[in-house]
Parts: C-alpha cells; structure tokens; sequence
C-alpha cells in the first residue's frame, strides 16, 4: 500500500543536501580565495579541504613516488554550524544540518549559496545533480514497527542479529535513488539515507532549470520514505 506524502511536525531529518558537482575553467584555483569574502558574512567559518596526491614515477634511471597535499576546495561554516557549503574545484554542496525546516528554506539557501559560487569560479558545465536526506530514528522500538523492509537471517544461521546495513539502487526516468538503512547496534538510531541523483550535461544558459530538477528529485525523496517506513513511524512523526 502506497503512502501518502505528508508534512512531519517532527521529521527525523539530521541533515539534508544538495549536491552539484560541475565543470571548472584551467585556472579555478586561483578563484578559490574569493569566495572568502562572498561567503563570510554568513558563513564566517573558513578551512581549507586537502587532497593527498600521489605521483609515481617509473622510468629507466628512476623509480618512486612522491606525495603531496593539494588544496581542494573550501569549508564554509556558520557559528553554530546548522548550514555548511563546501566549495570545491569539482562541485558544490549546501547542507542544512539539524536544524532543517522544510524545502523551501532548503532551496532558498542552496540557491544563495550557489549564485555566490558560479559568481567567483565560473563553472562551464554543470555534470550531476544530487539531493540527499540523512534520516535518524530515535525510537527504541522493533525494526519492523519503524521500517517495512527489514533484514533477514537465513534459516540455519541461529544467531543474534545486533546491527544491519543494507543498500537498495533504485532508478526511475533516468534518476538514481540510492537507499540505505542501517543500524549499528542497539543504541544507535535507526538510519534512513535517500541519496537521489543524475548525471547531467548543462550548460550556463540551462543553469536556471536545475531547480526544476531538484524539486522533482525531492518527490522520489519523498515516496521512497513514506513508503519504506511503518504507519505506526509516520503517526509518530506527524
């Protein structure tokens, strides 16, 4: 039985996220630093996010490897860390963390986030659009009175089953809905990942239509958890 998409007062959502990941000119790096002074007024939290590259070389007269930590992009925090960007040479990721309120402030602050972004790095391609919502349930009850697919243990294995970790890969129209559910064990809460995501090929002049493509994303979103968690969840929720 399908269920119906409806507003939560106590949604369990830890973080939610929008993820574009993008095409960058030659010279990005150098653009890094103005986003400093873009985003500090609201996110005046600044680290550095390093890569380890490592270089082998294989050559008649020499042989080894060298490592080296590059810059890859930029953490934007607030002060009390409920919104995050990171800003980096491959894409950009705004995250409402906690404290999330519903979709539109979701987008509202994703889109400010991003027009500061395109102004200072100048993307030329636009390459996967994602949108995720990270569920807790801190509930302590069955798993089957949470969600209605719960792991098994197969007939002959008589063992205590403490935690579980499963992965789903759905597809619709071309949209991939990564599903995970997961709890470590009994004092953990229960886990419900909906990562819903495409790979794109958008121009500047399409930019503006990704907004569009997000929101159909947060439907899936939506289907897959009222549908894969219990009546007696949602009334608990609601």
């Amino acid at each position: 039985m399908s269920h119906e998409v409806q507003h939560l007062e106590n949604a369990p959502i830890k973080e939610a996220i929008v993820d574009i990941q993008v095409e960058l000119p030659s010279n990005a790096l150098s653009n890094l630093d103005k986003l400093k002074k873009l985003y500090s007024k609201d996110f005046p939290i600044a680290k550095d996010l390093l890569g380890l590259e490592v270089r082998i070389k294989n050559t008649a007269d020499t042989r080894g490897s060298s490592h080296e930590m590059n810059r890859m992009g930029i953490r934007f925090e607030t002060g009390n860390n409920d919104r995050v960007v990171l800003a980096r040479l491959d894409r950009m990721v705004f995250s409402r963390v906690n404290k999330y309120y519903d979709w539109d402030d979701l987008i509202e602050n994703a889109k400010k986030a991003w027009g500061k972004y395109r102004r200072a790095m100048k993307p030329v391609r636009i390459k996967r659009l994602a949108v995720r919502y990270i569920n807790q349930i801190h509930l302590e009850w069955p798993i089957e009175d949470i969600v209605t697919v719960q792991p098994s243990i197969p007939t002959g294995v008589d063992y205590k089953m403490n935690g579980f970790t499963s992965q789903t890969l759905l597809t619709e129209n071309g949209v991939s809905i990564l599903v995970t559910l997961a709890k470590k064990d009994k004092s953990e809460p229960v886990l419900i990942d909906i990562d819903v995501f495409k790979d794109v090929d958008l121009l500047p002049k399409q930019f503006s239509s990704i907004w569009k493509q997000l929101h159909k994303y947060r439907e899936f979103k939506n289907n897959v958890f009222f549908n894969y968690s219990t009546e007696k969840l949602i009334k608990e929720l609601g």
